[in-house]
């Protein structure tokens, strides 16, 4: 089937069968966040940003309006809860199966399997949409990013995808700094 540019970007691509002709017809916003360690050791470019350096734990947001759902991610922020003066660069990868997540400030070792599930990668670049200058835990910043269209099939028995952050500059956290991702998803 193909769409012309008169009937909407993507109808009728990459719908179940339930809904022909349907993604889009339902939105959800789903937001997941999470509280780094208690240390403000500086990450290295592609060390992973989480919430455990012993039993780091999977972002996941329920996205699927079915089980084994499909759609669109059409947008995604993430909000930091410090205002550092070297603000974070990063990367959100996001997959449809839980990945080995690493410890926070190690290099991730994604697997063939794994990588296979990697539906997209969000790059949160270092210049924030919103700055609330205070410094350090005072502050905050968010980061918006808009017309992703990446499209994710969720896995046949699950309405989740998963993720985690990698930094893609140096950047000094503050302790238990509070990270929260949100999408905004068009459903299947």
């Amino acid at each position: 089937m193909t769409a012309s540019i008169g009937e909407g970007k993507f109808m009728g691509l990459w719908s179940g069968k339930a809904h022909l002709g349907q993604v889009g017809g339902h939105v959800a916003l789903v937001q997941d966040s999470f509280i780094r360690p208690s240390d403000t050791d500086q990450y290295a470019i592609g060390d992973a940003i989480t919430d455990s350096v012993s039993a780091a734990t999977a972002l996941e947001w329920t996205v699927g309006r079915v089980r084994g759902g499909t759609g669109i991610i059409a947008t995604a922020l993430l909000i930091m809860g410090s205002a550092q003066a070297t603000k974070l660069d990063s990367h959100l990868l996001i997959f449809s199966a839980t990945p080995t997540v690493p410890h926070d400030n190690d290099a991730p070792a994604i697997t063939d399997a794994e990588a296979l599930t990697l539906v997209g990668v969000v790059d949160f670049g270092g210049t924030p949409d919103i700055t609330n200058p205070a410094s350090g835990v005072l502050g905050n910043v968010v980061y918006a990013q808009r017309s992703l269209d990446i499209v994710f099939e969720c896995a046949a028995t699950s309405k989740k995808l998963y993720g985690f952050l990698i930094a893609q500059n140096t950047y000094t956290p503050v302790t238990v700094e509070t990270f929260a991702v949100t999408l905004g998803v068009l459903q299947d």
